[in-house]
């Protein structure tokens, strides 16, 4: 069979938000990984890793149509394919363009859609979430909002978090702000 082929066999599931730790090994090793979507979206696919390697990454349809590839311009600080999908299966291969061995590289997969929990921008279309939930949300299109709900019945010290996943892991790229109001709808100001 022909690499694509190959592929198919061997692709592990990439979901969202949830980085890869991945290793190229032995020398000519390729990777695959496949992902779904449900409905139409953009994609980042981003991969980083080892400063003496060249990666080459390919988006292939799940017939096996190339897409696109996009091989490291700068030994190997970032690799990334940035593109709008359609819904269905896509695979991804990682290769170093040298066929070289490389200990480490990281895989990672941004979907921007509408997540399930839409419509949810204002207060009277807040979710109700309980103590210790972790929800994953998108932020999706520009200037969304997504607004939650929790309920205190005694006087309660409150921890809310909110964290971003960018391709560099940090808070500079995509700060999450939240806000607190109460049941009136004022801002509370917090100490």
């Amino acid at each position: 069979p022909h690499d694509y082929t190959l592929g198919e066999l061997s692709a592990r599931l990439l979901l969202p938000r949830e980085m890869q730790y991945r290793t190229l090994y032995p020398t000519g090793d390729v990777d695959w990984a496949y992902f779904n979507l449900a409905t139409n979206a953009r994609v980042d696919i981003s991969t980083m890793g080892e400063w003496d390697g060249w990666l080459d990454v390919c988006l292939y349809r799940e017939n096996g149509t190339l897409l696109t590839n996009c091989l490291d311009p700068i030994q190997n600080v970032e690799v990334g394919i940035s593109t709008q999908l359609t819904a269905g299966r896509y695979y991804v291969r990682v290769k170093d363009r040298d066929d070289y061995a490389l200990t480490s590289y990281q895989l990672l997969l941004e979907t921007y859609e509408n997540d399930q929990f839409e419509p949810d921008d204002l207060t009277n279309q807040a979710w109700t979430i309980t103590a210790g939930q972790r929800l994953s949300r998108t932020l999706w299109p520009t200037n969304d909002v997504d607004c939650f709900k929790f309920v205190v019945t005694n006087q309660s010290a409150v921890l809310i978090m909110a964290d971003t996943i960018s391709k560099y892991l940090s808070i500079t790229n995509g700060k999450v702000v939240p806000w607190l109001y109460n049941d009136a709808g004022v801002p509370v100001v917090v100490d």
